[in-house]
């Protein structure tokens, strides 16, 4: 959260107050803060994620050993909650990984104004 709050006034800093004030926009100033900042935003959702699926599979661990019968079953259904939160966590990890996978991939492209020609400028 800290280099997420850092990474928000870069993006105001280096893009928003220039432009803001009259300035050109630096395509590449933005791709490269935008670039960050997702990064760092998709950090604190994965975090958010992680935690709130744990969470989740705790609450339904102690509520099945609270309905069970006996130990052997509360241990049984705490058993399975626990594993199908794991599980769960593996998929969204997973899925966080193609994510991330996509963003270096977009991370790759040329944002500067090196692509134009000549006759672009004119």
């Amino acid at each position: 959260m800290r280099q997420l709050n850092g990474e928000t006034f870069k993006l105001w800093a280096q893009v928003i107050s220039p432009v803001w004030k009259g300035e050109t926009l630096d395509r590449a100033a933005v791709a490269s803060v935008l670039k960050t900042l997702v990064s760092d935003v998709s950090q604190v959702d994965a975090g958010v994620d992680d935690v709130s699926s744990v969470l989740v599979g705790l609450f339904m661990a102690v509520a099945g050993i609270a309905r069970a019968g006996n130990i052997a079953e509360g241990k049984a259904v705490a058993d399975k909650a626990i594993k199908e939160t794991n599980e769960n966590l593996s998929k969204m990890r997973e899925l966080r990984g193609r994510m991330e996978e996509n963003r270096r991939d977009l991370g790759e492209i040329d944002f500067s104004d090196s692509w134009k020609t000549e006759s672009d400028d004119k």
